[in-house]
């Protein structure tokens, strides 16, 4: 069962077992622990159903965001992602709909949420504002540019996920080359160079360094199709520390 605040869903095999067995579940709660159910909001099991918000699917383990709601936060993230102030109550707003962004991420994505609460301590009223950070701002655009590349769809459990062997990438550039490469704990490895036009002159060293892991992926190697990947990718000096992931692969 997934209880969300005051609503609660039943996933199971079968339909009617389920069906029951929810029917059954609100009978003793409400008889042992005194729980009120609104009986008008039940809902039959279906695949997809939908439910605080998103579309749940038990056979893929999935949850997608109601195509509306994805727009909505879309729209209120890139706005905010270049806003040099905002009030307690647009933040507050912001914080939920992240939160609901972030329930389509892999896990330890709630780590985006810090700067904006951080950002709301102190403040009492809905119409005190206070000025953005570049954190901040960097992460409504990070949440909003990863919202648009899943289309608001995530796993809710990852169970069957196997695990990768994992590896480890790396970039370079210097006058006479720009290049990556990436090894993997199989043993598996490659490395290249990059073309003489924007793509590895112009841009930044932690840019090629995290595309090098992305092309490790895109390869394929011998990781599965869907599973953990442990990566250790290398940055510059210059960069601020960032917390590691795991996440899907594929």
């Amino acid at each position: 069962m997934t209880i969300y605040v005051d609503d609660g869903a039943l996933i199971g095999p079968d339909k009617e077992k389920t069906d029951l067995e929810m029917k059954l579940f609100q009978s003793w709660s409400s008889l042992i622990c005194g729980i009120v159910w609104k009986r008008s909001k039940d809902k039959e099991a279906a695949c997809p159903q939908l439910y605080i918000g998103f579309w749940w699917d038990s056979r893929l383990l999935t949850r997608t965001l109601d195509e509306k709601k994805l727009v909505k936060y879309l729209n209120a993230l890139l706005v905010a992602a270049s806003a040099r102030s905002l009030t307690l109550k647009e933040r507050q707003s912001l914080a939920g709909w992240m939160q609901r962004a972030i329930m389509t991420f892999p896990p330890g994505a709630a780590c985006l949420l810090v700067n904006c609460y951080q950002m709301m301590a102190g403040l009492l009223w809905p119409w005190q504002q206070r000025r953005t950070t570049r954190g901040e701002r960097q992460d409504y655009r990070f949440v909003h540019d990863l919202l648009e590349l899943n289309l608001g769809k995530g796993y809710y459990s990852y169970d069957g996920f196997g695990q990768h062997p994992g590896l480890t990438s790396d970039a370079s550039k210097s006058k006479a080359y720009a290049g990556g490469g990436y090894v993997e704990a199989t043993g598996f490895y490659d490395f290249f160079a990059y073309g003489s036009s924007a793509a590895g002159a112009s841009l930044s060293t932690s840019w090629r360094a995290t595309s090098s892991c992305v092309r490790a992926l895109s390869v394929g190697g011998t990781g599965e199709a869907c599973s953990f990947l442990s990566a250790l990718i290398t940055r510059p000096s210059s960069c601020r520390p960032t917390a590691g992931v795991q996440g899907p692969n594929g």
